[in-house]
Order: C-alpha cells, then structure tokens, then sequence
C-alpha cells in the first residue's frame, strides 16, 4: 500500500500526460485533414471548370452557339464548384473549439506547364499551347490552415502560445483524360475560322453541317 501511495503521483501524471497529449495529437490531425480537404477541394474545383469547357465546347461547338456555351459553362460551373471557407472546415473538420482559424489557397508549382510551352517557338503554336497545356493542364494547389483550440488547461496555453497548429499541403491536378487532351476545337478556332465563315455562308444548314464534318469530325 505504500508502495501505491508513493507511485500515485506518477500514474496520475502518465495519465493525465495521454490525455493532454492525446487531445492535442487529435486536433492537429484535425488540422492537416481540413487543410488536405482544402486543397483536394480546391483541385476539384479547378477540374470542374475545365470539364465545363470541355463539354460546352463538345455540346456546341458550332458558330453561333457561343451564348449556349458559354450558359452551360455557368451553370455545369455553379453546380460542381464550392469553394473552401473556414467556416465549411470548422462546421466540418476543426469543431467548435477553434477559434482564429484561417486559410490560404494559392497555385502551386507550375513549371511543367510552363516548360511545355517555353518550349515552343511558333507564334500559332504558342497560342495552341497556351490554350492546350497551359489552361487544361492539371495544375496544383496549395493550401495552408492554420487553428488554435480553446481551453482552459494552463500547459495547453503555454504550449499554444507561438500561434496555434499549422499544416501546409500541396496537391497536384487530376491525370489528364482523354478527352481532355484534345486539341480539336483550339485548332479549328485557331486555323479553321476562315474556313467556318466560308461555310457559314452556305443557305442550307444540312450542306453546312455535312461540310463542316468533312473537316471537323474524326481528328
């Protein structure tokens, strides 16, 4: 019994220690779960802006039809994008203890892109590569979240006290898809214009549509 009264003290201050250090382990994995959930989201949000490009330009991609495309890009972007916010990762991730939360979504590295088209030396082709690699290419993201945790434990304060948890999480962009990678609208923009006018002038939309396909389809 003596024995025990002496190893209290310990026990009590290994217990007490898992606790304390335990709570905190919790909250910093919260910490770096809202921050990789913001960049996650971040990237899908850029993927989601150029699916709607892509698929705007698939659905109307003929002269006339910009109105069209640029309302279905609006839309397919209004119902696939949301934007992190502290408040989304405090209501979903940090809980209701953190207080002076904060986030900062930046673009990460974007020399491989940028190399691709440094790389080329045409004047046509730079704008083919600007449009093609530069805006489609699956770029990355930074995200950094930063949150403190209310309490009233003395030893948490003072560990706390250089301005709460921090993590920093970079994502790169989704792989590209196949359909992603085609070039087939920006070469028509870039060199069939002319040749879309020409037909555009033909009074039958049926020969139109049958000429545009000799040059469209099929690339």
């Amino acid at each position: 019994m003596v024995e025990f009264v002496f190893c209290i003290p310990l026990l009590a201050l290994l217990i007490s220690g898992m606790f304390f250090f335990g709570w905190a382990l919790r909250n910093q994995q919260k910490v770096k779960v809202s921050d990789r959930y913001a960049a996650w989201r971040a990237v899908h949000n850029a993927k989601a802006v150029t699916d709607a490009s892509s698929y705007a330009y698939n659905l109307y991609s003929e002269p006339g039809q910009e109105s069209q495309r640029d309302q279905f890009i609006q839309d397919f972007t209004a119902g696939n994008v949301m934007d992190p916010t502290v408040e989304i990762l405090i209501e979903q991730f940090l809980g209701s203890r953190s207080v002076n939360a904060q986030l900062d979504v930046s673009p990460g590295p974007a020399g491989t892109q940028q190399e691709l088209v440094d790389a080329i030396s045409n004047s046509d082709a730079e704008s083919l590569a600007e449009r093609t690699i530069a805006q489609q290419f699956p770029g990355s993201v930074s995200a950094n979240v930063t949150s403190d945790f209310s309490t009233d434990t003395e030893l948490w304060k003072y560990f706390s006290r250089s301005g709460g948890m921090e993590s920093h999480h970079v994502r790169d962009g989704v792989q590209w898809r196949r359909w992603q990678t085609s070039t087939e609208n920006a070469i028509r923009d870039l060199f069939l214009s002319d040749l879309d006018q020409a037909v555009g002038t033909v009074q039958d939309e049926t020969l139109q549509e049958n000429l545009r396909s000799l040059y469209v389809r099929n690339w």
